[in-house]
């Protein structure tokens, strides 16, 4: 089974390219993060076909006052809603994340959603993708969310992105 799977993914690969699009993609606004007291880095693998796109994101964040961390991933769906325009509205499909440290609270798992429309400029071989993000939890999550957010500003429940990265 476990080689079924990995030659699927494998194929989808290989073969995706042929059909459609990928892109890697790195935020941007994550480097002011590297004058703070602060550490947020995101990184995006994407997957587009016509005018979907499935993207996969991991990110990590660390408080340099507090001794916690957090590690995060997600999926989620983005739709083009403007023939060739760039325009787009996406969803997370799931986001979870994972505390560790010593103010960690005692369940280390969070789960969140996130919704952000954006527009999507794409250039030879790469691409910018401006983003305006609104994140939310699920009330018995609230409170874990607000402690992130105190702890790392960047985990804000607003914030905007900016995405670049290279086309496949």
């Amino acid at each position: 089974m476990k080689r079924s799977i990995v030659l699927l993914l494998f194929s989808v690969l290989i073969l995706a390219p042929l059909f459609s699009e990928i892109q890697v993609g790195v935020d941007l606004r994550d480097v002011e993060s590297l004058f703070s007291d602060n550490i947020r880095t995101d990184l995006e693998i994407s997957y587009r076909y016509d005018d979907y796109r499935i993207s996969l994101r991991v990110g990590y964040g660390k408080s340099r006052i507090d001794d916690l961390s957090y590690y995060e991933s997600a999926i989620s769906l983005s739709v083009f809603p403007l023939d060739g325009q760039g325009f787009l509205l996406g969803c997370t499909l799931f986001k979870g994340g994972y505390f560790r440290g010593l103010s960690a609270p005692d369940d280390n798992f969070l789960l969140s959603g996130e919704g952000y429309l954006g527009w999507n400029f794409s250039l030879p071989y790469s691409f910018i993708e401006p983003r305006i993000i609104f994140t939310s939890s699920f009330s018995s999550e609230e409170e874990k969310l607000t402690q992130l957010r105190e702890s790392i500003a960047q985990f804000s429940r607003f914030r905007i992105s900016l995405i670049a990265g290279v086309r496949f």
